[in-house]
């Protein structure tokens, strides 16, 4: 009975620590999630994307996703002025 409830236990100690390992993979793959600020330092390798401002006037959301030096990807979103606004 002793050696079953040991079993039990290493068996749900295991699968939290493979769930815990997988998870950690899955956010590796998906890109950081930043929000610009003024002043906020930015650590921009590789560019791989960036979304069309709206053809409105005033200020739209935009986003870019690049590389960082060490490889990690970021989605950083940021307001532009849309192009509109000329004449």
């Amino acid at each position: 009975m002793k050696s079953l409830l040991v079993g039990a236990v290493v068996l749900a100690f295991l699968n939290t620590a493979m769930a815990a390992g997988s998870d950690t993979a899955h956010q590796a793959s998906m890109a950081k999630l930043d929000n610009y600020k003024y002043g906020t330092h930015l650590d921009i390798a590789q560019v791989l994307s960036v979304s069309t401002p709206a053809n409105s006037c005033g200020v739209v959301p935009e986003q870019m996703i690049y590389l960082d030096s060490t490889g990690v990807k970021h989605e950083l979103d940021y307001q532009v002025v849309g192009d509109g606004c000329n004449g």
